[in-house]
């Protein structure tokens, strides 16, 4: 009998030790080495499902190289595939991402690299542009038109399919010369955006045509626009955009309404949110209904250091939910785009994950259109880790 124990003893404890030992580089980081991937931006692509990009790091201890990310997933979250492009300087990093008519995808990128790929993700062109790209869209006729400065000038020029240079047109005007953050209009004009420091703290915004005049310029005592300087276009050709302001307890966080004459029809505040200092952004966009959603980060649910936090407000700018989701580490999102289920998908990071090693990777979340989770997709980790992350999902009173 005791043989017969110890055989079992052995054939149970034998495969259970080499199940062990091939799971070790999942419980415990490599000391030295490690990886790290960031969602920036999402957005909806033609057969149902969704594109992401990002940036993605490499760390091996003596060098940390960085590339940007591409990410295609099914209408479930579903990775289909994924490109890296290196980047060629150390912080470059992917901005903002269009489906093009012909089914690929334009990339833009912090300074003045554009790349074009074709609808599996496979580079088909890139160009370095003379300006700061600040906003582009996919014309009907297959071109790029593209807006931002260029040596402290407004900056406007259309590409055609190919990427060459149909024409160019530059505007100079001092008053509008340090202009940071850039979103072309519907009407061919170009919102703008700054924050001056000195004398003291005040976001700036401006409304300018398509010839470079200004229309209307405002200015708001506030710590700065949402970080990043988000500006989403109404549908009546208005403005909405997020401030922060400072208050005894934290940071302020405002959601201003203005018309297409830059008067400001209202002025909500959405309670504290993150500090300051957190490196993501705080968005705000259009619903189908009226109202509008916000994205970003939150020190206040309890469940992290940061966690998501998404807010959805009635068309005046007047809270109707808000939800809370993260683990124990930092969680932060800096995309939200509605889907056609009335839902939202949201882009952003993740740190909370046993088997993250505690290094930032990509998150994807799908909710519907009252705030309750239907799925969610860590990015770029094992299939055997995705099994056991368990975000803390609920909601959250501001």
């Amino acid at each position: 009998m005791k043989k017969r124990g110890h055989r079992l003893a052995v054939v149970f404890i034998f495969p259970v030790a080499v199940l062990f030992l091939l799971l070790l580089p999942l419980l415990i980081p490599v000391r030295g080495k490690y990886s790290t991937s960031d969602c920036h931006e999402v957005q909806l692509t033609g057969d149902g499902g969704f594109i992401i990009t990002g940036t993605y790091f490499i760390d091996d201890g003596k060098q940390r190289s960085g590339a940007m990310w591409l990410v295609k997933v099914d209408g479930e979250g579903k990775e289909e595939w994924e490109r890296v492009f290196p980047a060629r300087e150390k912080w470059v990093s992917v901005k903002h991402v269009v489906q093009t008519c012909d089914g690929g995808f334009l990339i833009r990128t912090t300074g003045s690299l554009l790349i074009k790929t074709d609808a599996s993700g496979n580079k088909e062109w890139e160009k370095m542009l003379q300006g700061e790209i600040g906003d582009l869209y996919a014309a009907e006729d297959g071109g790029i038109i593209v807006a931002g400065t260029m040596n402290g000038m407004l900056w406007k020029t259309k590409l055609n399919h190919a990427g060459d240079v149909e024409w160019e047109k530059t505007v100079d005007n001092r008053e509008y010369r340090a202009g940071l953050a850039v979103k072309i209009s519907r009407d061919g004009g170009v919102f703008l955006s700054k924050r001056d420091v000195l004398p003291a703290p005040v976001s700036w915004i401006s409304k300018v045509d398509a010839e470079g005049d200004i229309l209307w310029e405002r200015t708001f005592k506030a710590k700065a626009f949402g970080l990043g300087q988000d500006m989403e276009e109404a549908p009546d050709g208005g403005l909405v955009f997020v401030l922060l302001g400072d208050s005894q307890k934290g940071t302020d966080v405002l959601l201003v309404r203005l018309d297409s004459n830059g008067n400001t029809e209202w002025e909500r505040s959405l309670g504290l949110w993150s500090s300051f200092d957190i490196p993501h952004r705080i968005v705000a966009r259009s619903t189908a209904s009226g109202g509008y959603v916000i994205v970003g980060a939150t020190r206040a649910s309890g469940s992290g250091p940061t966690d998501i936090f998404v807010q959805k407000t009635h068309p005046g700018g007047d809270n109707h939910w808000s939800i809370a989701v993260g683990g124990q580490g930092y969680d932060g999102a800096s995309s939200i785009k509605q889907t056609p289920d009335g839902g939202y998908i949201i882009a952003g990071f993740t740190e909370s994950f046993r088997y993250s090693g505690g290094a930032h990777r990509g998150w994807l979340i799908k909710i519907d259109s009252e705030g309750n989770e239907q799925w969610n997709n860590v990015l770029g980790l094992s299939d055997f880790a995705e099994m056991f992350l368990q975000p803390v999902w609920g909601l959250w009173e501001g």
